[in-house]
């Protein structure tokens, strides 16, 4: 394959290089897919959340009735904060898998720093790639519950209001 000689291609081929970096693990064996096994863990670190999400269903309809919205704002406040905690417990695990592959590392400056590619070019692909995997993780760990629960208590205080909180 030749090398790029445009910084987009670069740029492109970087991306593309450091997105498969995250799924290179040393704590896994050669054989493992780890894309296989991200797909699955992030399934299994949403488990909590959605649980928590259906188990609230029945609660706010009642609560509804007895309360009224500002009685259902006051009451989702222990849900969201369980929530988000889920969120960030989750978050924090598969950073800590993708711990390698967040920052430059000493192998990435010998390969990369021989090329004809400009150090910006390089930490720009890191940039985006490292809140791309971001933006996918949150959103694949957070979807399924936040629309449940957004549906859920939605149906009292607005659902566009709940799914944006």
């Amino acid at each position: 394959m030749s090398a790029p000689t445009s910084p987009p291609a670069a740029f492109r081929l970087l991306c593309e290089l450091f997105t498969t970096r995250f799924y290179d693990n040393d704590l896994l064996g050669p054989d493992v897919d780890l894309r296989r096994s991200f797909i699955w863990l992030v399934a299994a670190l949403m488990t909590p959340s959605v649980f928590l999400a259906l188990k609230v269903l029945n609660k706010y309809g009642s609560l509804a009735v007895l309360l009224g919205p500002e009685g259902v704002a006051a009451h989702a406040v222990f849900e969201k904060t369980l929530l988000i905690g889920f969120a960030m417990v989750a978050m924090g695990m598969l950073t800590v898998l993708a711990w390698d592959a967040l920052l430059v590392d000493r192998r990435d400056a010998l390969i990369l720093g021989t090329l004809p590619v400009a150090w910006r070019t390089i930490l720009a692909a890191k940039g985006v790639t490292l809140v791309a995997f971001w933006i996918v993780t949150t959103v694949a760990v957070n979807i399924v519950s936040a629309i449940v629960f957004a549906l859920t208590v939605g149906a009292y205080l607005g659902v566009l209001r709940q799914l944006v909180a």
